[in-house]
């Protein structure tokens, strides 16, 4: 239904419009601050995903899942209170979601799931899987305060997921494997050597089909 429509809003909860916007209505027990939110309409059931924060200075929070007929389902990984900050659904696989802690601390977790959250990955960013091309770039640079999180959507490359932080932008090509491996980018390196810090807020992936 393309009239349907979901709005966080930070500190007041998620509301849904039905008719395009035209009115809103607050969704009952739906996360107070929420961060992001992805809708999945693949399924047969159109389900919001949102990561939000709670408690004093945002220091918990979790991922929560959402349904018309079944309400809100929290299915936070490893079931764990802690703020949550990026989201994605794989546009070209349903059910694939990766979400990413928002810490203001290196080696933040993301977290990958193959069906819809019902079970999750391990951690998929941990500080042993980096490799920076930036010879400078210091080990502590990497996944801090994940901002965003992002599928490829590349048929040719399916597992391929970025991330960006407080420090610059990250790549893996094999979110589902066991063995992980995040590579920052060469080409990021003539402008890293021009900047003493690069701030980075969203990673934006071109949709092929």
């Amino acid at each position: 239904n393309t009239k349907v429509m979901y709005v966080g809003v930070f500190g007041n909860g998620v509301y849904r419009s039905t008719d395009g916007g035209a009115s809103f209505e607050h969704l009952a027990d739906s996360p107070a601050f929420p961060v992001q939110g992805k809708v999945d309409t693949a399924g047969h059931e159109t389900k919001l995903y949102t990561t939000f924060v709670t408690g004093e200075k945002y220091s918990g929070g979790g991922v929560t899942e959402f349904g018309e007929g079944s309400g809100w389902t929290d299915i936070t990984p490893r079931g764990e209170s802690t703020p949550y900050g990026g989201l994605d659904i794989d546009p070209l696989r349903p059910g694939h979601l990766v979400v990413a802690v928002r810490k203001p601390v290196p080696a933040n977790p993301i977290y990958y799931s193959a069906d819809g959250g019902a079970t999750w990955s391990g951690n998929r960013s941990p500080a042993a899987s980096q490799e920076s091309r930036v010879p400078w770039w210091p080990k502590t640079f990497f996944a801090s305060a994940l901002s965003s999180v992002r599928f490829a959507a590349d048929p040719a490359h399916p597992d391929r997921v970025w991330f960006s932080d407080w420090y610059g932008v990250w790549r893996t090509e094999d979110i589902s494997g066991t063995a992980m491996h995040w590579q920052n980018l060469a080409k990021l390196r003539a402008r890293a050597r021009r900047s003493r810090r690069a701030c980075t807020d969203r990673a934006v992936a071109q949709r092929w089909g």
